[in-house]
């Protein structure tokens, strides 16, 4: 660096070729392909962008910026395309457990009354109609034995104005079918449901801090003793 700032006249007699060398002997020791075969080990998609966007800025060159720009662009749209479908589970439990688990995975019974689900992720426009068409499926399927379904907020520690109307909208529409949602451990956006209204406008007694505390509700509104019975959750009622 002070060798550029103090002796560049020196430099200018030099044959292009010789200031080709030490201008590729300074930045090779710059590309370094260990941090990108760990990102590909970590997440593929963050190595891909790495990638990309040197093989870009090489073929751009000397318009270094178009690469990098593209660079940003490209790994905004897999963030993007990573977090339009989170993970969305039905949980359940093995007999005599008190832990909940991913049905379909353990291979469990699951509650044709009351389900139970789990959303990981942020809850924002670029998939807030992901989440929707899940819970939609999920009362399809179960046709008109479900009643109730409980929300494991849990994973979700973002929503947008997105997210919250689909939430109002899902709301509005199970009520009308026969179908009431209750949710459970919201504390990573109760401040911003509260903010907006949402708890208000429906009602705290659809908010709890454990889940079983909104079964044993759901049950107790349902009065269904015997279908209580049969559930494979019925040992958490209790």
């Amino acid at each position: 660096g002070i060798t550029l700032v103090f002796l560049t006249p020196l430099l200018y007699h030099l044959p292009q070729a010789t200031l080709a060398a030490v201008i590729i002997m300074a930045v090779i020791n710059l590309i370094k392909f260990a941090p990108i075969m760990h990102a590909w080990k970590v997440e593929k998609h963050d190595a891909i962008v790495a990638v990309t966007s040197f093989v870009l800025t090489l073929l751009f060159a000397p318009h270094l910026e178009n690469g990098i720009v593209i660079g940003v662009i490209l790994s905004l749209a897999l963030f993007l395309y990573r977090t339009m479908e989170p993970r969305f589970t039905e949980l359940s439990a093995h007999d005599g457990s008190s832990m909940l688990v991913n049905a379909l995975d353990n291979k469990l019974e699951r509650c044709e009354v009351v389900s139970i689900v789990k959303y990981s992720g942020s809850l924002y426009f670029a998939n807030a109609g992901y989440f929707e068409d899940k819970i939609l499926k999920l009362i399809a399927d179960k046709h008109e034995c479900l009643k109730y379904i409980i929300v494991d907020m849990a994973g979700i520690n973002q929503i947008d104005a997105s997210g919250e109307d689909v939430l109002t909208g899902l709301l509005e529409r199970c009520s009308a079918g026969g179908v009431e949602i209750l949710f459970a451990r919201t504390e990573g956006i109760e401040s911003v449901l509260k903010r907006s209204g949402f708890i208000d406008r429906f009602g705290e007694d659809r908010f709890y801090e454990r889940r079983t505390d909104a079964l044993r509700f759901a049950w107790k509104e349902l009065g269904d003793e015997e279908a209580a019975s049969k559930s494979p959750l019925k040992h958490l009622i209790s």
